[in-house]
């Protein structure tokens, strides 16, 4: 009778949990997930939303510089953190190491059409863009374990906080906005609510990710 280890377990090369080590086919969606494609449609839906509730529209030039500031601050982002050493091969990082030109190529364009787009919306716009790069580099920068991103709570917060405020002052630009004192601060805690608990739901399954990356 044939004894398979010392205790009668199964080799850790043989575990019956183990999953067969073929490489990990790449699908479009999880580039697209890399690139947070789907931060800026989210930004977008929010922005139809709070619009919707402050009862004024939205130009498509609003809603084009919505998309493309959101997408420009994320990929520059995630560029900045796939970079780093430490991470050069994880998942994430290791995508956008590899898709390296792609990056930078959609860095260009969504920076180009989130000031051209800002400006034809307001004038006043490309400052939004400026302030919120200016808010990802506070967010992703300092020692590693003290940055803002590596505190959950506090991360996700500044999240709902800026999001919230980026909605809003966009659905403002709108001329026709009018909106008392009591509708738009409670519009605006309901959206920090909002992104605030959608962030900490999506943050929780993304801690390790998140550990590997300091």
């Amino acid at each position: 009778r044939r004894v398979i280890g010392q205790r009668g377990s199964l080799p850790s090369t043989l575990s019956l949990m183990s999953t067969p080590s073929h490489p990990r086919t790449v699908r479009p969606v999880d580039l697209l997930e890399a690139l947070s494609f789907f931060s800026a449609c989210y930004a977008v839906g929010g922005l139809v939303l709070v619009a919707l509730l402050l009862d004024t529209s939205l130009t498509g030039w609003t809603l084009a510089a919505a998309f493309a500031i959101t997408w420009f601050v994320y990929i520059l982002h995630r560029r900045r953190m796939a970079r780093r050493g430490a991470v050069a091969t994880a998942g994430r990082s290791a995508l956008l190491r590899k898709h390296d030109r792609l990056v930078v190529v959609l860095l260009w364009v969504s920076g180009m059409v989130a000031v051209g787009a800002g400006l034809m919306a307001s004038i006043w716009l490309p400052l939004l863009l400026a302030a919120s790069v200016v808010g990802m580099l506070v967010y992703g920068s300092g020692t590693d374990g003290r940055r803002v991103r590596d505190m959950l709570v506090i991360k996700n917060a500044c999240v709902g906080v800026s999001m919230a405020c980026f909605w809003m002052l966009l659905a403002l630009t709108s001329r026709e906005a009018t909106v008392d004192t009591l509708s738009f601060w409670s519009i605006t805690v309901a959206a920090v609510i909002l992104v605030l608990a959608d962030a900490m739901y999506c943050d929780l399954g993304d801690t390790a990710i998140d550990a590997r990356t300091r």
